[in-house]
Formats: structure tokens, sequence, C-alpha cells
């Protein structure tokens, strides 16, 4: 997901009163992160979600890579494991990671435009995430996208991105990874959207300069799961969630895990096979401003599960 306002959806003002640690980290961005959204038996809740603490993130590279894209993929990977967050990656073989990365040989395919990185985290939660501070959910996986040419131009042409550039995208993708989702506007972070930055931190780290992300380390002093605020909302904007949740229940399905992207959001299950029924929840930057306008909107499979909604 290659902005904001100064003040974003997350209040951290109000995160800090419950979790003292994160007033400790000054500089950073964390306001303007977009949070995770869980719409569930009449309640809105949003919350932060990240990967636990104590265990090393399995992540496979991609074995298409060059030995010059294995090292830039490499400096972003351990900036990271510098930054201290407390975070460490074991690279494995591809088939048994959870941080997958992928290159595309042309430009990447988002949900606002083509750009030069996509990333989807899948957050899943535990039971009675409308309830307790923090909620219990974490991040589960990871896919990460990194185009190897830009997005072709008015006159349909493309470039190839350098090394450095690689690196910068990467930083800031897996940043999105770790769990912040969203962009800032300004500041010294990675998660900052300007394509400049991100080429400059890429030279940076190409160079041997380390990253001191106050953002990510805010969102990693907190829990993982910890709550932005609960809204009340009308049990039928929850309906659908609430219909898949019983029969996922009854089914024995896996989840439910929630994704939230540049524009919606996701909330599915898996079954015994892999199958995933989802649904969408649409302008996720609108239902956070305006909770009661929250729209839900199940996927054709998760439809024909579901059967006809109650009058």
């Amino acid at each position: 997901m290659l902005a904001g306002c100064a003040h974003g959806p997350v209040d951290t003002d109000e995160l800090a009163r419950r979790n003292p640690r994160l007033a400790g980290v000054s500089g950073q961005h964390l306001d303007e992160t977009t949070p995770y959204v869980w719409p569930r038996a009449g309640i809105l809740t949003l919350f932060l979600c990240r990967w636990p603490s104590g265990a090393a993130i399995p992540v496979a590279l991609p074995p298409s890579a060059t030995a010059e894209e294995t090292a830039a993929l490499e400096a972003a990977l351990r900036a990271w494991e510098s930054a201290g967050l407390g975070v460490q990656f074991d690279r494995v073989a591809p088939g048994s990671e959870r941080i997958t990365i992928l290159f595309d040989d042309a430009s990447v395919e988002t949900a606002l435009s083509d750009g030069v990185g996509r990333t989807v985290a899948d957050c899943r939660l535990g039971s009675a995430a409308e309830a307790g501070d923090p909620i219990a959910a974490e991040i589960t996986g990871a896919v990460v996208r990194v185009a190897r040419r830009t997005p072709k131009d008015i006159r349909h042409r493309d470039k190839a991105l350098t090394q450095e550039d690689i690196a910068g995208i990467a930083l800031h993708e897996i940043g999105h990874a770790l769990g912040f989702q969203g962009h800032v506007s300004y500041g010294d972070t990675a998660m900052v959207r300007s394509r400049d930055d991100v080429s400059a931190r890429g030279r940076a780290l190409m160079h041997g300069e380390r990253v001191g992300d106050a953002t990510l380390r805010a969102l990693y002093v907190l829990p993982p799961g910890a709550l932005v605020r609960r809204s009340p909302v009308s049990r039928a904007r929850t309906e659908a969630v609430d219909r898949l949740a019983e029969v996922a229940a009854q089914l024995r399905m896996r989840g439910p895990f929630v994704r939230v992207g540049d524009r919606d959001g996701r909330i599915f299950w898996r079954d015994a096979v892999g199958e995933e029924y989802g649904i969408v929840v649409a302008d996720v930057l609108r239902t956070l401003k305006e909770p009661e306008r929250l729209v839900l909107l199940p996927e054709p499979q998760t439809q024909a599960l579901l059967g006809p909604a109650s009058p």
C-alpha cells in the first residue's frame, strides 16, 4: 500500500492514558494509522493489531529474486530488526512462512491505482472481541508484493526500479506487514506515502544507515489488540457478520480474520480446505468517522452459504 490529517483516526492521548508506556515514545504518528474494524452484535470495535512478542516471524524471500534484489530485501528486514520494536525475522523456505514477499515484474495493482507495492496483513481475532482491552487479536500472516517497474505514465512508459528503490519500497511494505495500516502524511517514519521519501529511505538503507522509526515503536509498546474505541450501531448494520459468525461456528471454520486496506476492509473465515467466506467492510475511512453508516457486503460465496437474509 504505497495523507492523513494532523489528527487521524486514532486518539493517541486516550491510548496513552490506558497504556502509559506509549507516552514515552516521542515523535510518533500512530494517530494516523487506520485501525482494524470488527462489527459484531451491534458494536463496532476499532483496534490495533501486530505480531505477538517473543517469537521470530518466519519470512520467505522470493525464489526469483536476483542477488541485488535479495540484498535490498535483506536490508529492509535488518532495518526493522534493529529499529527497537523487538521484532526478529526467521528466514525460511517458501511454504512454511508467515510473511511472504513476492515480486511483480511490472507495477502492482492496489485498491486506489497501480503502484510499486502492496501488502495484506491478516489479523486473527480470539473469542469475545466485543469486550476487554486489549482484545484477543494478533497478526498471523501477511503477503508483501514489490514491483520491479514503475507504473506506466500517460505515454504508457515505465522504467525499472533501482536496488535503492526496492529497498525503500520493501521497508515501507514490511511496515504494513508488521501492523501499521494506512499512511502518515509527514514525519520521520517509513510509513509516509511519498515516493520521494520512500526512495530516499532506500538510498539510506543501502548506505548502511539505521532506521529509528518511532511510529512503529509506538505500535509495538502497545499490546496486540490494543483497543481504540467501541461504538454502538444498529444490530441491522452488523447482521451479516453475526449470521456468518454463527454458521462458521457450526461448521468449525477457522477465524475470524480481519483485514483493512486503503479503501475497504474484509472479515472472513476459512473452512477445512482453506476456502474463504468473507464480508467486505465498505469505505473504512468513512466508517471510522461515521460508525452509524457502516456497510457490510457479503461476497458471493458467503451469500450462497448464508442464504436469504431475514426480512
